[in-house]
């Protein structure tokens, strides 16, 4: 039987934005009040230490030569641009970075008709039919984020991941390569304008897949899958390329240029490229193994082998444009980086889990837009009726795992700082995190110190300083540096033999020296010890530094008296005699 003409041209108009519609209807209920819930939760560690190394940066204070971290500047910048813009406030900056997941979100699921759009006799996405894929992408990709807890969002990945999704979708508006035994004809060369805009197109492209790797290097094999997505197609591979590689070596020069501008690059290549890979490593590392069976998201990493073989199977039969490869690659660029850190963290997993949901997005986007071409178009709605229901079987099961359901009443309490109650922080616990007693102890030093006064912290936790105002006395903020008992131990499969024990031993003496040096040349205001810190082989910080600093420790002792205790918080200051 032929179909109807009139309702297959309605199919057709509307096939390919019916999903788009039905996940952004059936999630975004449930996404938008959880992310609002997101962005009332407090910091954890991490961001923390970023928000005290983007402040110091707007102080004047050097990255790497005052601010000594293993992590690349892209982290500390994005920190310093919101403190700068006024959004250095816990809830304001989380809000502003929610805003920026959700942009990515969007411009990713917007280019996602366009894979299809105009291939086969697909009709070419209206803008319509992008804005419900935006719509859809937010809803779905939302859906994972919202997996993360307080303490694993707004972290190093998720700010690498905004310009990787955004590198995806601009390599995706870029107009199709033409195969090159049509080349030769001239019809076929596109106009100037049109020339241009593919350019442009790709030096953007290549710039923003390059950006994160100076938050992580790991991040540069996901910048190879952009390229292989971008070269997939025949026609004009190497011109695409070059243009790729333009846009990426621009956008390595510029950030390059402002780390020499606000920090020390000799330190930053000497720490990545030395003291990485000879200490670094060994501070609780895991097997291979683990990945797949003890890791707490192990089931993210099986699901990244399934969305990297579901994403290859549709490039190859067809379902999914060569131009997609990126797509099936991701996943696996994001299990290599997991696996090469060998920390296994649950925030390193945002790159996994973003790039698995996106394969499934991509999958339905193209069913749906292909469904309106076939021939027998109840088939076609199968299939997408099928896929998209699997996309929003997956998404709901995200939503239904998300921690932040568990904090709903924040939505009825005040959202300012006067919100920061022991009663507000207990509802986040952590069992060697205390920011109850550091605010109580950042008061404390803020009242009782001068504003120019600087603080050396034995610790972890350097946000101390930024919510008391003070710069840090030296550039050890992380007690690994200076406490090797984590680096010595090694983890399972991974643990130094002698010679890599006596270099981690030259470091850290190395370290304590020029601690010590510093001290001695510019006492500070205040030294802070916080007892049961991470990577201490003592829980009493000072039993700790004892142990492996007992030249700073004597020094302390005898220039130093004890004025105030919070918690696991020591507080000393200068003797009056000194």
């Amino acid at each position: 039987m032929t179909a109807n003409p009139a309702w297959h041209e309605r199919a057709r108009r509307w096939l390919p934005l019916l999903p788009a519609l039905l996940l952004a209807g059936l999630l975004l209920p449930q996404v938008l009040p959880l992310g609002l819930v997101a962005s009332l939760s407090p910091f954890g560690r991490d961001q923390g230490i970023f928000h005290y190394e983007g402040w110091a940066l707007l102080q004047g204070e050097a990255l790497y030569r005052d601010v000594r971290d293993v992590n690349g500047p892209l982290t500390p910048f994005v920190h310093a641009a919101a403190i700068a813009l006024g959004m250095g406030d816990e809830v304001a900056f989380r809000s502003a970075t929610l805003v920026l997941d959700v942009l990515a979100f969007a411009l990713v699921g917007a280019s996602l008709p366009g894979l299809v759009g105009g291939d086969h006799g697909a009709p070419t996405p209206s803008p319509t039919t992008r804005a419900a894929w935006a719509l859809a992408s937010v809803a779905v990709l939302g859906s994972q984020y919202l997996t993360y807890d307080y303490w694993h969002s707004a972290q190093r990945e998720t700010f690498c991941n905004w310009f990787l999704l955004a590198a995806v979708g601009v390599a995706f508006v870029v107009p199709r390569g033409t195969p090159s035994k049509e080349v030769r004809s001239s019809h076929e060369v596109p106009p100037p304008r049109e020339a241009r805009r593919t350019r442009w197109l790709l030096v953007a492209a290549g710039a923003l897949a390059t950006v994160p790797a100076f938050g992580k290097p790991t991040f540069a094999l996901a910048a190879a899958a952009v390229l292989a997505g971008v070269i997939a197609e025949p026609g004009g591979r190497a011109r695409r390329a070059a243009w790729w590689c333009g846009g990426a070596l621009a956008a390595g020069a510029v950030m390059t240029a402002a780390l020499a501008a606000t920090g020390d690059l000799g330190i930053f290549l000497r720490v990545s490229a030395h003291d990485v890979p000879a200490m670094y490593r060994f501070i609780w590392p895991h097997p291979v193994t683990w990945f797949f069976t003890d890791n707490p998201r192990s089931e993210e990493m099986w699901m990244g082998v399934v969305a990297t073989l579901a994403g290859l199977a549709a490039v190859a039969t067809g379902v999914l444009p060569r131009r997609a490869l990126v797509l099936a690659l991701l996943p696996v660029a994001a299990l290599l980086a997991i696996i090469a850190q060998r920390k296994g963290f649950i925030y390193h997993h945002h790159p996994l889990s973003v790039a698995s949901r996106l394969v499934g997005l991509a999958i339905v986007a193209a069913v749906a837009g292909r469904a309106a071409t076939r021939a027998n178009l109840h088939r076609g709605l199968a299939f997408a009726a099928a896929a998209t229901a699997a996309c929003g079987a997956l998404a709901l099961s995200d939503l239904d795992r998300s921690p932040h359901e568990r904090h709903r009443t924040l939505l009825e309490g005040p959202r300012g700082p006067e919100r920061e109650t022991p009663a507000y922080f207990a509802g986040f616990p952590e069992h060697d995190f205390r920011p109850w007693d550091l605010r109580l102890t950042a008061s404390w030093l803020e009242a009782n110190t001068p504003p120019e006064g600087r603080v050396q912290m034995y610790g972890m936790d350097p946000y101390l300083l930024y919510l008391a105002r003070r710069r840090s006395a030296t550039p050890y903020i992380y007690a690994y540096d200076l406490s090797a008992g984590a680096a010595l131990s090694g983890g399972q499969g991974l643990v130094p033999t002698a010679p890599q024990v006596e270099v981690i031993l030259g470091l850290r003496n190395a370290h304590e020296a020029d601690l010590l040096s510093r001290l001695e040349a510019r006492p500070p205001a205040a030294f802070v010890l916080v007892d049961g810190a991470p990577t201490l082989t003592y829980a009493d910080a000072l039993a700790d530094l004892s142990a492996w600093c007992p030249r700073t420790a004597a020094w302390l002792a005898e220039r130093f008296e004890p004025a105030a205790t919070f918690g696991a918080f020591r507080i000393f200051l200068p003797r009056a005699a000194h």
